[in-house]
């Protein structure tokens, strides 16, 4: 699990898309919270972020600043001039490199995006087609790449972490903050215990394969309620919704080996989810997102050291 990168100046590092003219090859697509949500996976194509890192035989590192000067003039040239401006930054390796560039590999590799914040199961897939295009940011959260020698489909673990029972784990271990919005950090994310799946086993196999459907299923109907331009679709779109999920629900608690009792004890415990804008049920309320920015803003206003 890793935690997105600082710039240490946004305002300099994160412009609009077309608005200065720099190489395309030095920039990215920044992931913020508020571009993904539970089971769908959508960057704003508005903005993009620079990115002085290349790749190199152990990982992505910054360029010189002789490379960037030399291969990348029209980037080089747009920061030089907000140099004053990024040298006044608390902590850089070089002024035109990031404050806190965090994990940078992982990232480009990872399956799986984390808000900072969720009120519920707020997680989502990555496709593989962004993989390499994007720049998570500190204030939108963390990514999660799965282990390459792992067969478990990524799609089985975001239906553990999108379910009741999992968020009753992570509410009863994080910070609870004003409207009920609680931290997804490493500290408590990583501690959730994550069913280990035996795919060499006809049971274990036959679960797998259906929470992949299941979340599969997910994804496509959550892509289509975006696109519902009745009330009428969306209605039924949002019932077939409300349905998977409960099939996914029962699925958790099977693998989970569950009782009856302790069903109830989550369902009951888990607090419903917020009001939502009409026609998304993926879409908070303004005044449930404006307590998610606002908490947001404080969480990510505590400035992390870099990750080395």
């Amino acid at each position: 699990m890793s935690r997105g990168s600082s710039t240490g100046d946004d305002d300099v590092f994160v412009i609009e898309k077309g608005s200065v003219s720099v190489e395309s090859g030095a920039l990215r697509s920044p992931m913020f919270a508020s571009e993904f949500g539970r089971y769908h996976f959508k960057p704003s194509d508005k903005w993009r972020v620079g990115f002085p890192y290349r790749p190199s035989a152990d990982g992505l590192h910054l360029l010189s600043e002789r490379d960037m000067r030399e291969t990348l003039p029209k980037t080089y040239r747009y920061l030089s001039e907000h140099q004053a401006a990024l040298k006044r930054r608390k902590q850089f390796k070089e002024w035109f490199g990031y404050s806190a560039p965090r994990n940078l590999d992982l990232h480009d590799q990872a399956h799986i995006a984390v808000p900072v914040l969720a009120d519920r199961g707020l997680f989502a897939l990555i496709a593989p087609r962004f993989r390499g295009h994007l720049c998570p940011m500190a204030s939108g959260g963390f990514t999660i790449t799965l282990d390459p020698s792992s067969k478990v489909r990524a799609e089985y673990v975001l239906g553990l972490l999108n379910s009741k029972l999992l968020f009753w784990r992570l509410r009863k271990t994080s910070n609870v903050f004003r409207g009920g919005w609680i931290t997804c950090t490493k500290q408590y994310f990583g501690e959730l215990p994550i069913r280990i799946i035996d795919l060499s086993t006809e049971s274990d196999k036959s679960r797998h394969d259906q929470m992949v459907k299941l979340v599969e299923h997910m994804q496509e109907m959550h892509k289509g309620l975006s696109a519902a331009k009745t009330p009428q679709e969306q209605t039924a779109l949002q019932r077939r919704i409300a349905a998977t999920d409960a099939q996914i629900d029962r699925l958790v608690y099977d693998l989970y080996d569950l009782t009856p009792e302790e069903i109830a004890v989550v369902e009951t415990a888990v607090t419903p989810a917020v009001a939502t804008a009409p026609g998304d049920p993926s879409q908070p309320s303004l005044a449930a997102e404006q307590a998610r920015v606002e908490t947001t803003q404080s969480y990510s206003a505590k400035e992390e050291p870099p990750e080395r």
